[in-house]
Parts: C-alpha cells; structure tokens; sequence
C-alpha cells in the first residue's frame, strides 16, 4: 500500500492510527468485499488487494474469516441471500 501511494509504510500507519481500523484491517476487509461482489467475476487470483503474494493473501483471509479465498468466492451468492 505504502509502495503504491509512494509513502513510508510508517506514514501509512499513522494514517489508521486513532481510527478504529488497522491497515491490515482495511486490506482485508477490501478483499472480502471484492471476493463477494456478484458483480466482479475475476478469478481468486487477479483480485488485487495489496498482499502482493497469492499465497500470503490465502493464508491471511483463511487465518482472519476460517475461509480461503476460493471458498468466501464460491459462497458469495450465499452470503447475500441471508
């Protein structure tokens, strides 16, 4: 994140600081929101969303909400309808 708006990665945290979220936080919940947009029908692995390696971003969304990717994409039409 800190590489794409050509800031410090420390400026980067001072930005989340105080606020209720971290910047891991807003990552994640940005990938969960793309993973379970009906409308978005990219693959798993072209959803960008700041990790940088496809299998840290599969560990990191299995880690935080008990699903891999594949599985919160799959589901998505689910989630929804409840």
């Amino acid at each position: 994140m800190a590489q794409a708006q050509q800031i410090s990665s420390r400026q980067v945290q001072a930005r989340f600081k105080g606020k209720s979220d971290t910047c891991s936080g807003f990552v994640l919940d940005r990938a969960m929101q793309r993973l379970t947009d009906t409308d978005d029908a990219r693959p798993v692995s072209a959803i960008d969303v700041e990790f940088g390696d496809l299998s840290y971003f599969n560990r990191t969304v299995r880690k935080y909400f008990g699903l891999t990717p594949s599985q919160v994409r799959r589901m998505r039409g689910i989630i929804y309808a409840i």
